[in-house]
């Protein structure tokens, strides 16, 4: 294990270093076992990422970890590589039941590890009783409907819960795991970061989504991207969403098939909500209204706390774009305007139109030249 000094003494960091190794047995986590052990009155974040923990180990671990009773981080991401199901299944049963000893933990990272249905049964008593936890992060594990469904139901199942952030990438939840975590967040209404991208989420999803998170006044982050907000249902329900909000800061509909119409949509709302709003990603949007760009500029204009546009992988003329990127907004504004392939279509693009302008210059010319013989 690995203590980072911080001057702040009653803050704690343990970290097991990052091997990529396969830990089996209680031998070989002996060290770390009589390390968390003697420092578990002030040990308040624990990472143990990135090797490979069998039955045994994790054993030893959920132990020592039982006795820290200030944890507040529990950084568990990616501890399973090669290892079976059933041997998932039992270790994250003890590492739960030993958090459920750490009465003030309040951040659960279990990300990048494939659970399965059982896996997720089996951290879902802590997820039932942990009424201190303020974010969750089950990014990139292959969870589907089924086990977003335990989750919910354990996040509704606890008392007083007042969470804060959840986020969930890549986990496969479609429009029946997201509609099943919407009924949970809305009964919470203490969220202010959501970030689920792809993951399959398309109009029903969306709308029980955006329905739930108008529930959740201090909403400050919605990051949805490489989903879908094609239909007409999906993008309305955002803009309703987002006019009933007023601190979302950072906007991420990027990858969702939104085209012009709820891009307008999206932005009308902008303008007449949220006014803390930092940053606005429209990537790969199908979008090529130019009229779009004017819209975009009027918003920077009126936000003056927006820092950052991108609307990258979009077909707009190379006019518009060039219009907003000299847009002067007296003030410093970062605006990602083109893809690399993107930047070199431009070129040509503007070559084309060069070339263009000159053969009309040359057959005016010629025009008067004819005219004067």
């Amino acid at each position: 294990g690995l203590f980072s000094h911080e001057e702040n003494e009653s803050l704690r960091v343990f970290k097991v270093h990052e091997t990529g190794k396969r830990i089996d047995s209680y031998e070989e986590i002996k060290s770390v076992y009589t390390e968390l052990l003697e420092h578990k009155d002030i040990v308040t974040e624990i990472t143990l990422s990135q090797n490979s923990y069998g039955v045994e180990a994790c054993n030893a671990i959920s132990e020592a970890v039982q006795q820290c009773v200030n944890l507040q981080v529990a950084n568990l991401s990616d501890l399973f590589v090669g290892r079976q199901r059933e041997e998932v299944t039992v270790s994250m049963r003890a590492l739960g039941t030993a958090l459920l000893n750490c009465k003030g933990l309040e951040v659960l990272d279990v990300s990048d590890n494939a659970f399965g249905p059982d896996g997720v049964r089996a951290f879902s008593e802590l997820l039932e009783k942990a009424a201190s936890l303020k974010e969750l992060h089950v990014n990139n594990d292959g969870l589907g409907p089924e086990s977003a469904a335990i989750i919910a139901e354990s996040l509704r199942r606890c008392e007083n819960l007042k969470l804060e952030v959840f986020s969930a990438g890549r986990d496969r939840l479609e429009n029946p795991g997201i509609s099943v975590l919407a009924e949970a967040f809305a009964a919470m209404g203490s969220l202010r970061k959501i970030s689920v991208p792809q993951n399959g989420i398309k109009a029903a999803g969306m709308v029980a989504l955006f329905g739930a998170l108008s529930n959740n006044p201090n909403m400050q982050v919605i990051e949805i991207n490489d989903n879908n907000l094609k239909d007409e249902a999906a993008y309305t329900a955002l803009a309703q969403c987002l006019e009933s909000l007023n601190y979302i800061s950072v906007l991420n509909i990027g990858d969702c098939l939104l085209g012009d119409a709820g891009a307008r949509r999206i932005i009308t709302a902008l303008k007449n909500s949220n006014p803390h709003l930092r940053q606005l990603y429209l990537n790969y949007d199908e979008l090529e209204n130019p009229a779009i760009i004017d819209e975009l500029v009027e918003l920077l204009q009126m936000r003056a706390e927006l820092e950052l546009v991108e609307i990258k992988g979009n077909e707009f003329p190379s006019k518009a774009k060039k219009r907003l990127a000299d847009f002067d907004f007296e003030r410093e504004v970062s605006i990602a305007l083109k893809s690399e392939g993107e930047e070199e279509e431009d070129e040509e693009e503007e070559e084309e139109e060069e070339e263009k302008e000159e053969e009309e210059l040359a057959k005016g010319v010629e025009n008067i030249e004819l005219k004067e013989d």
